[in-house]
């Protein structure tokens, strides 16, 4: 009777042939297995590169403080320096002025000694 019932169905034998090919192991290609050991060499150079570029920004991160640092101490030194230059500016002028209102002490030691 079972019979009988499938006798009609045309797709049960292609059902049964196609369960027969998943059954077999599938070999890989020489040139698959190829392909997989490269792409698992160039995921390791990756992985390099990555903890290369992390190490090279942390030192230029590093670099970038110390130049940060070093421009505020250079900028300090050279508004002290000018600060300094400015007031013996001032003192000379000081001098001179009070030199020229005594011009025994202009002749005697000259102004240029006292800046």
């Amino acid at each position: 009777m079972l019979k009988s019932r499938t006798q009609g169905i045309t797709w049960l034998p292609k059902l049964r042939s196609l369960s027969g090919k998943e059954a077999e192991i599938l070999e890989e290609s020489e040139e698959v297995q190829a392909l997989k050991t490269k792409l698992q060499k160039t995921r390791v150079v990756k992985d390099k590169l990555k903890t290369t570029v992390a190490r090279i920004r942390n030192e230029c991160d590093e670099l970038k403080d110390v130049n940060l640092t070093t421009v505020e101490a250079l900028e300090r030194e050279t508004k002290r320096a000018r600060k300094e230059e400015w007031s013996r500016n001032k003192f000379c002028g000081a001098v001179v002025t009070s030199s020229s209102l005594e011009g025994a002490r202009v002749t005697n030691r000259g102004w240029k000694a006292w800046c």
